[in-house]
């Protein structure tokens, strides 16, 4: 069962927003749950950058996402820019994965 259905996914939003400042946000896959799926890791990004209430670094962001090995690449989808992107979806939808470090925020400001 997934930790946020579809029909939740707005709830989840603002529950996930009123609890921000807590930092185990920073560290674990729970924000993708918000996500449908199939999705870009640019808009996985931009969902993590939501909840932290931050920009993160993009190399950063996407080489500890893809090394924490939580995503199962599903194909291409058309991106934002009109270019094609690869898709993603969660690898298990019943487990979060805990990354060993914090996204760093975008150019180095704390």
């Amino acid at each position: 069962m997934p930790l946020c259905s579809a029909g939740y996914r707005g709830r989840c939003a603002q529950g996930l927003l009123q609890i921000q400042p807590l930092d185990g946000l920073l560290d674990d896959s729970l924000p993708a749950y918000l996500l449908p799926e199939p999705f870009t890791l640019p808009q996985l990004q931009r969902m993590y950058e939501t909840v932290l209430g931050r920009p993160v670094d993009k190399s950063g962001f996407r080489t500890r996402t893809l090394a924490a090995d939580f995503l199962e690449e599903v194909g291409t989808v058309e991106g934002e820019s009109n270019r094609t992107a690869l898709a993603y979806r969660l690898r298990d939808r019943d487990h979060v994965v805990t990354f060993p470090r914090t996204f760093s925020p975008r150019g180095g400001l704390p």
